[in-house]
């Protein structure tokens, strides 16, 4: 899959969740439920960011192209 479908994917997704808007915050698309961003990225990378409790996230970067971004604050 080349990047760009795969972030059509990615984008189809967050789309699908009830009340998900889509906006444009620091030159990214991303993506929002109540005001709340939970995905963001760019059609031009590879590259998404997403919310995730700490409890999942332990799972989640077990995956070797999974990993904690380095601004995500105190609480992960």
């Amino acid at each position: 899959m080349k990047p760009e479908e795969a972030f059509a994917a990615v984008r189809r997704q967050c789309l699908a969740k009830p009340d998900a808007v889509e906006d444009r915050p620091w030159d990214h698309l991303g993506w929002k439920v109540g005001g709340k961003l939970f995905c963001i990225g760019s059609e031009n990378s590879a590259t998404v960011t997403l919310k995730s409790t700490p409890e999942k996230q332990q799972a989640l970067i077990q995956h070797p192209r999974i990993e904690v971004a380095a601004y995500v604050g105190r609480y992960g």
